[in-house]
């Protein structure tokens, strides 16, 4: 069990994978694929599903500028961020039935 965990933070630290927590504290891992851009992630708390959604280049560059200055201001340096969205599916979601 120990290997597998140095194993995941060797991916972790080389960027082949990307780790977050789900609302209920679970642990997922996702493989970054070169042709994978920056993105953020739904979450459903009905289901459970997780969706990856991908924010307009104009509020990336917002954020950009404002993580910058939470940089300057706190003397800090930011490696990442994240952006998490928390809702329900509608009626037509196919895990929820």
């Amino acid at each position: 069990k120990s290997t597998l965990y140095r194993v995941l933070n060797d991916l972790k630290k080389i960027q082949i994978l990307n780790e977050f927590s789900t609302p209920d504290n679970l642990t997922v891992v996702e493989l970054i694929l070169e042709e994978d851009s920056h993105h953020h992630h739904l979450f459903c708390s009905d289901c459970g599903e997780i969706i990856d959604i991908e924010m307009g280049d104009e509020f990336e560059e917002t954020l950009s500028v404002e993580i910058k200055r939470i940089e300057k201001s706190f003397n800090f340096s930011i490696e990442d961020h994240r952006l998490e969205l928390f809702g329900k599916c509608t009626e037509l979601c196919q895990n929820c039935n």
